[in-house]
């Protein structure tokens, strides 16, 4: 029998119930693509609000254990963890809103593509505008001279390989 709708008042729960394998259930189609596509419909758009959501949840015999989502709201999409399936503090979630990302939070701060709350890993080098790092290595990438505004405070040895310019007083 071919179903073009199901309209249903209660949750609708579809079960594979295959045990002690991969369950898989499919949403297929033969010569082009297949969509699952979650729409809320309201009479009007509060600025803030959860259109839909994907959530995995990992159950056992005493309860959630763990909980996944991947959610989409009017202002963004959110995936998030909670290892404990109850505690979903915002640092447990990546947030993109417009093209930016951040991780470690809903929302990224106004004017930053990529917001990072918390400490971060970077293998390889970082670019930020000219500034170049790489390894131990702080360079430019056009050559030009890195300017330090605040006082620099050296706890190790230091060694010019060029010349030392100072334009103000120097004191042993």
């Amino acid at each position: 029998k071919d179903i073009n709708s199901i309209s249903y008042a209660t949750p609708l729960d579809i079960s594979n119930e295959t045990t002690g394998v991969v369950s898989t259930t499919y949403l297929s189609n033969t010569g082009n693509a297949a969509y699952l596509k979650i729409r809320r419909t309201d009479a009007g758009t509060a600025p803030d609000q959860n259109v839909g959501l994907l959530a995995w949840d990992q159950v056992d015999d005493t309860g959630t254990k763990t909980y996944v989502s991947f959610a989409g709201w009017h202002s963004g999409l959110y995936i998030g963890t909670a290892s404990d399936g109850t505690t979903y503090n915002a640092t447990n979630y990546v947030g993109i809103t417009d093209g930016n990302m951040a991780l470690g939070d809903y929302t990224p701060a106004v004017g930053y593509r990529l917001d990072v709350r918390g400490n971060a890993i970077v293998s390889g080098s970082l670019t930020a505008g000219a500034l170049l790092l790489s390894g131990s290595d702080i360079d430019t990438s056009d050559s030009s001279a890195i300017t330090i505004t605040p006082a620099v405070t050296m706890s190790s040895n230091l060694f010019v390989e060029n010349d030392l310019t100072v334009s103000n007083i120097v004191y042993a």
